[in-house]
């Protein structure tokens, strides 16, 4: 288990044709005790080629709070909203600036929403 904002042993591996994906080889505790646990896939940070100059790469200072952000929006019960600012915060911890915090925040607010209905309508990842 690793406590977050140590980033967790992972294993690079194909995705949904992503460039990048993870598959995380132990558990990350988040500062809130939320665990993302071993074994979860994801593909780091969505950001895009052409903003990758400003903000930085898709494993950059931000990744553990993008590693939970996207376990969050695959399995909690929480809302979407919740659930991304529950990314600004976890941000704040692991040292972005605020500029490149509110970035990415209004990044996943404006181009997050169709990933978040596709999990709701996925009936191997619905909450009951």
């Amino acid at each position: 288990m690793v406590l977050f904002p140590v980033l967790p042993e992972m294993v690079d591996g194909p995705m949904r044709g992503r460039e990048h994906t993870y598959i995380l080889t132990e558990d990350l505790v988040m500062p809130n005790g939320d665990i993302v646990r071993r074994g979860f896939t994801t593909d780091g940070i969505s950001i895009p080629k052409w903003a990758q100059p400003l903000l930085g790469p898709h494993d950059g200072e931000a990744f553990c709070a993008a590693i939970a952000h996207d376990y969050r929006y695959r399995f909690s019960r929480l809302s979407r909203k919740e659930v991304d600012r529950l990314f600004l915060a976890d941000m704040k911890q692991t040292g972005p600036g605020r500029v490149k915090r509110r970035l990415l925040y209004l990044g996943v607010r404006a181009g997050g929403g169709k990933v978040w209905r596709s999990y709701r309508r996925d009936p191997y990842l619905r909450l009951s």
